[in-house]
């Protein structure tokens, strides 16, 4: 974690997001952390779009006349879904019948 000290060695400490905390603050916390009065949460971050199925997804390109898309778009429009989730569909749907 990256911190600055304002204010010389009795000043507080800034901390990343901006807020600011006494030296002595921090080495009273840094002891509770080290002696396990202060708990960690496990924290899960996901990082981009949720994923649509139970995997994860793969880029397939393949190339698709312009007005074969511009249909596509249109349809996508009128269902309120992206170009992709309308492939996703009709492919779905093909592989089905």
């Amino acid at each position: 974690m990256k911190v600055k000290t304002v204010s010389g060695k009795n000043g507080k400490v800034v901390l990343p997001d901006g807020s600011t905390i006494s030296h002595e603050e921090l080495e009273k916390e840094a002891d509770q952390w080290a002696s396990g009065e202060i708990q960690p949460k496990t924290i899960r971050h996901l990082v981009g779009r949720p994923r649509l199925g139970d995997d994860i997804g793969k880029v397939m390109p393949i190339r698709i006349e312009p007005s074969l898309i511009s249909e596509i778009d249109r349809r996508a429009k009128q269902d309120g879904i992206s170009r992709s989730a309308l492939v996703r569909i009709a492919i779905a749907k093909y592989l089905a019948s």
